[in-house]
């Protein structure tokens, strides 16, 4: 199966964003056929999804919060959802987690953009960053 792997890697080459193989198709990764409307497996999807949460993990990490798992998963749930760029201009959110004020932060996450925006998804957020 190694053999094989390998031997498909190199001849397919890789690709990390979706572009055109010599026959036409779309293609991800090492030959990976995305089909005429990108579709992908559920079993693909998670691979992915899991992949992003590492990463989303791993920028947590970066900023050096020391959170309870329910809070520090908020963050990550923002990382993810925001990139770490976007989280990071939560700034009067961050203050207030630097601080402690959990209330202070779920009200500063729905007085913003997203907040108004996407009401159900960041009042699950601020309530959960809320009870801790």
């Amino acid at each position: 199966m190694e053999d094989l792997k390998s031997m498909l890697k190199r001849q397919e080459g890789f690709c990390e964003s979706p572009c055109r193989c010599p026959a036409g198709y779309w293609t991800l990764g090492w030959g990976h056929k995305m089909g005429d409307k990108f579709k992908v497996s559920r079993k693909t999807a998670e691979l992915i999804l899991d992949e992003d949460i590492h990463l989303a993990i791993f920028q947590y990490d970066s900023l050096g919060l020391k959170l309870d798992q329910t809070r520090q998963d908020v963050c990550v749930n923002m990382i993810f959802w925001h990139g770490l760029a976007g989280f990071l201009k939560f700034e009067k959110t961050l203050h207030h987690i630097e601080c402690g004020n959990w209330d202070k932060a779920a009200d500063e996450m729905m007085d913003s953009n997203s907040g108004r925006k996407y009401k159900t998804r960041m009042t699950d957020l601020a309530d959960l960053m809320r009870e801790g």
